[in-house]
Order: C-alpha cells, then sequence, then structure tokens
C-alpha cells in the first residue's frame, strides 16, 4: 500500500512530498508486511458488484476484517460499498 500512495502522490504532488511523505510521515506509521497468509486472504475477498476490485483494495479489506478495523481513511468508494466507513465521509 505505500509503494501505491507513493506513486499516486507523486503523480499528483510531485517529488518533493514524496520526500516529506517518506521522511516525515512514514516514520511514525505502523507499516505491516504483506505474508502469504494475508495475500492468499486477498486473492479469496470477491468482488465487488460487476468491476473486479484491484488486489490492493483486496489486501486492505482482507487485512482491516483480519484485525476488526471498521474505518479507513479512503477516497475511493469501493471501501464504503464493502461496507467499511470511510473518512472523510464523501468517498
Amino acid at each position: 500500500m505505500v509503494v501505491e500512495s507513493l506513486a499516486l502522490v507523486s503523480r499528483r504532488l510531485g517529488r518533493e512530498t514524496v520526500r516529506h511523505l517518506i521522511d516525515d510521515l512514514l516514520p511514525v506509521v505502523d507499516v505491516q508486511p504483506v505474508d502469504a497468509a494475508l495475500h492468499a486472504l486477498a486473492l479469496g475477498v470477491s468482488r465487488i458488484g460487476r468491476r473486479p476490485r484491484r488486489l490492493v483494495d483486496r489486501t486492505s479489506f482482507a487485512f482491516m476484517r483480519l484485525h476488526a478495523i471498521e474505518a479507513a481513511l479512503a477516497f475511493d468508494a469501493d471501501f464504503a460499498r464493502a461496507g467499511l466507513r470511510t473518512l472523510p465521509n464523501e468517498a
């Protein structure tokens, strides 16, 4: 998820913002690796509607279910469609 986030920020806000995220934000964030068990769970997560979910979203949903996380800071409407509360509430 870190790689996808950094790529998005790079495209939208530039390399300087990415540097700030790496230097200032990531050191205080608890980043969990995707191990084989979580990857297998993510592959088993179902589709939403007619559109298949991206693997990164499926991994997020599997992780959140595994750890009983009910809300996400997300701008992707798929999180709300998956039954999660999103922050801000406009997702």
